[in-house]
């Protein structure tokens, strides 16, 4: 969002990990390679994105079409996986490195 940019084509050495409806290449890692790749940030919390949309009000209206105080009430949430989600990431990477 904050970048304007995504992948949309993965490179022929790639595989793909996650998808969503808005971007089909979420996540995605390289063959035989720890290259790992998101196009979102799973570090942040709901503080943070605040935090980030207040300081860039105009990403959120021309990306969302709507406006700061409507992103910021009833569009930015904490999901129960989020937290979750980096350590649950290492845990798998690490399980596999072999």
């Amino acid at each position: 969002m904050g970048h304007e940019d995504i992948v949309t084509k993965l490179p022929e050495d790639a595989i793909l990990l996650a998808s969503s409806k808005k971007v089909k290449n979420q996540a995605f890692r390289f063959m035989n390679k720890p290259i790992y790749c998101t196009q979102f940030h799973p570090e942040l919390t709901k503080a943070d994105l605040k935090k980030r949309m207040q300081t860039y009000p105009q990403y959120v209206h021309k990306i969302l079409g709507i406006s700061q105080k409507e992103f910021l009430e009833n569009r930015c949430f904490n999901t129960k996986h989020t937290t979750k989600l980096i350590s649950l990431f290492f845990q798998e990477y690490l399980n596999n490195i072999n």
